[in-house]
């Protein structure tokens, strides 16, 4: 491997899959490394959503060329081309120099998207991976098949133990299905039903007899006990209302209160599962937990009361993943996957969160051009004015590069005041989420233990803590309604101005920490740009945001004719009207149905069919009938 840069890429190239906006990757994301000897740095990591605007950005490229020229266009950021990369991996379709996807073998029992998860925790710092011992677990809801086209015959969930550099793979049960399939059953995300299980104080009253049955899932024939397991749950809670439910809710409706009762039960089933798959490994290998990093990724990671719970009964020595722990992180996995597998050793550390895009233009510049009507002063942040701006109201920040994976993490961000309630429920009116969702608290991480009951270090907001009794009050609009938190800390000697502004807070108040939620609008990608920026802060009325380093005060908010989030670059994917009708009639020449086609893309053993054969069309149609039919109930609905 020379010297030089690298793009790792968790994409997807189809025709049909763009046409159709059929799903076959989401989170798509580029990691742009670069390598000197032995040494690999990461220049830039780039989630599409952030730039599309499309949440959990699924959408397929049309074309080789129209790929490469989004590429290019995220190569202009750092000031380089395709012709500066040597390589390209892990997507099919997309290469330079030869055709090398991955050095993944097909023949490797571990599926390639759950190998590259467990890559993302496990090599986050090779200090630690090629020193240390790490015990990483990959635990999500299923692979994609992109480029392992076999992924869903094997086992879906992995753990791998790193003993100073030598890895042994293992296969795991993962709850992650039964997350997904509570998300099927009552059409809720799976972070919404979180909080609902936490907010609200509900329980069955006989949930011992409920946790009898809980299956354990290690691939997609699980899938169907799982759902059952769900719907059983969900018919148990259907029985019970006021009278009959342990500490019914008044704050809630029935169903919320129902709902609530099932995700406690699902939560105890996840701790107790991952707590015999824990303990095996220690047995297993023989591990002194004190002596160990543990590390989770997949979706199923950002579980932060699972992740805490495991820290609290076995005592690792750190919780130690990435913060793109969901299938953001893939083309973080990706990349260190194929340095570990084509040079064994190298250096190589994640020193924080922020590799995301860079705002390069002067605010001052930016907000003079085009937005003076609505400019009262722009002065340069202090953090005395920042700590008495954010004990009055909650404030806009947007500083320096974006932060990776799904949570804001004090870069693009919307900071409030954790001891006044009115915080809580401005952020949520802001944000148009219900009443009882939590808003997470940042502290200094020196402060945490006198704060909370956890002390162990939480960088990516990715554990659940109880705030110590006597401090509940002091944080008032930062915790769920159980008095728990999931929080981020930082420490005191990271040189910034979020970590200036915080301790100013703290001088003013003595509370070190304050309440952070994520700089998005409903159902839109966290925030990217100057523009994006502005237009937030006019809508919701916000009359203090700070631009890389400066502060500016807003006016006229009344004035500012727009009603929805600034556009992003969705027209990097458009083609004409034109086209899409003749690439419709060409790809798909006997209008094979959209739910036809998605089954044609997601199982591999279909795609040697040619659908525009008409002869092969009818041989096709019929074997999706018969898949239909049969006991694949879950998973047409998963894949659909």
């Amino acid at each position: 491997m020379k010297n030089g840069y690298y793009l790792s890429t968790y994409l997807h190239i189809s025709p049909i899959a763009y046409l159709y906006h059929i799903s076959l990757r989401h989170d798509q994301t580029v990691a742009l490394w670069n390598v000197q000897d032995d040494n690999i740095t990461l220049v830039r990591y780039w989630e599409l959503e952030r730039k599309t605007g499309i949440k959990k950005h699924d959408l397929s490229f049309f074309s080789t060329e129209q790929c490469k020229r989004v590429i290019e266009l995220l190569l202009e950021e750092v000031e380089l081309s395709l012709n500066d990369i040597n390589e390209i991996w892990g997507t099919p379709g997309l290469s330079i120099n030869g055709n090398l996807v991955s050095s993944y073998n097909e023949g490797n029992p571990c599926p390639y998207h759950s190998l590259c998860h467990l890559f993302s925790g496990l090599m986050i710092d090779t200090d630690t991976a090629l020193n240390g011992k790490i015990l990483a677990f990959a635990l999500d809801g299923g692979p994609d098949n992109v480029v392992d086209k076999n992924a869903r015959n094997k086992q879906f969930y992995w753990g791998a133990y790193c003993n100073h550099g030598k890895l042994t793979y293992f296969p795991v049960p993962s709850p992650g299905a039964f997350w997904s399939m509570m998300k099927l059953r009552f059409g809720i995300e799976e972070g919404t039903l979180m909080a609902l299980g936490s907010a609200s104080t509900a329980e069955f009253p006989e949930s011992e007899a409920l946790l009898e049955d809980v299956p354990f899932v290690y691939d997609g024939d699980g899938f169907d006990e799982a759902y059952k397991w769900i719907e059983r749950l969900d018919l148990a809670a259907s029985q019970l209302d006021k009278t009959n439910l342990l500490h019914y809710d008044e704050r809630f409706s029935d169903v919320e209160n129902r709902i609530s009762a099932v995700v406690k039960l699902v939560q105890t089933a996840s701790e107790r599962i991952l707590h015999q798959v824990v303990a095996n490994a220690i047995k297993t290998f023989n591990i002194e937990p004190a002596e160990v990093h543990l590390t989770m990724t997949g979706g199923f990671a950002l579980n932060c009361p699972t992740n805490s719970y495991l820290m609290r009964s076995f005592h690792f020595q750190s919780f130690d993943t990435c913060p793109c722990v969901s299938d953001t992180g893939i083309a973080l996995g990706i990349g260190l996957y194929e340095f570990y597998s084509r040079k064994g050793r190298f250096h190589f550390k994640l020193e924080n969160a922020c590799y995301g895009s860079e705002e390069l233009r002067s605010p001052i510049s930016f907000l003079q051009d085009d937005w003076q009507n609505y400019i009262k002063s722009i002065t340069e942040f202090d953090p005395v004015v920042f700590a008495d701006d954010l004990y009055q109201s909650p404030i806009v920040w947007f500083d320096g590069r974006a932060e990776i994976g799904p949570r804001a993490l004090g870069a693009r961000s919307i900071l409030g005041n954790p001891s006044d309630l009115k915080t809580k429920k401005i952020l949520n009116t802001v944000k148009q989420r219900q009443w009882w969702r939590p808003v997470a608290p940042i502290i200094i991480l020196e402060e945490q233990e006198e704060w909370f009951h956890d002390s162990f270090a939480s960088p990516y907001m990715l554990c659940t803590s109880y705030v110590k009794k006597e401090k509940q009050k002091a944080l008032t609009a930062a915790l769920h309604l159980d008095d728990s938190a999931r929080i981020q800390s930082i420490s005191k000697f990271v040189s910034s101005r979020l970590k200036k502004g915080i301790l100013a807070f703290q001088n003013k108040t003595e509370i070190p920490v304050i309440c952070n939620t994520s700089l998005n609008d409903k159902g839109e990608p966290i925030i990217d740009s100057f523009e994006e920026c502005l237009n937030f802060a006019l809508r919701k009325k916000i009359d203090i945001v700070y631009l890389n380093g400066y502060r500016c005060c807003l006016r006229n908010h009344s004035q500012y004719p727009e009603t929805s989030p600034y556009p992003r670059h969705r027209d990097w994917f458009d083609i004409d009207d034109e086209s899409r009708s003749q690439a419709c009639h060409y790809y798909n020449p006997s209008g094979l149905s959209r739910e036809e086609l998605d089954l044609y893309l997601n199982l591999p053993e279909l795609t040697n069919f040619d659908i525009t054969d008409p002869v092969q069309i009818h041989q096709l149609q019929r074997i999706l009938k018969q898949w239909k039919r049969m006991n694949q109930s879950v998973w047409a609905a998963i894949l659909l």
